[in-house]
């Protein structure tokens, strides 16, 4: 499961659970938000839960002001320890 829109989403309690794609060396991601300009999009994850089996990042970021905030949310040894990639986008992600 990958979100990618240029929205804003709040999603309250949500359950994922992510299955690595091993037949590729590069980790998956489970959002990719698009955000070009400093509008009010974003996902938020509140008290959710993360895990699966194999490694993927949090999020990839599409664009210089892509946002996702993972609040209260249980995460489990399934995301690496990097967390995020800046994937596509060749500027800062910080």
């Amino acid at each position: 499961m990958i979100l990618l829109f240029q929205i804003n989403a709040e999603l309250q309690s949500c359950e994922v659970f992510v299955i690595a794609d091993m037949r590729v060396d590069i980790l998956g991601s489970i959002t990719a938000h698009n955000r070009e300009t400093e509008d009010d999009s974003g996902f938020v994850f509140i008290k959710g839960k993360f895990y699966g089996i194999g490694n993927v990042y949090l999020g990839r970021a599409k664009g210089a002001y892509s946002r996702v905030v993972f609040a209260k949310a249980y995460l489990s040894k399934t995301i690496a320890p990097k967390g995020w990639t800046n994937w596509s986008y060749a500027g800062k992600t910080e």
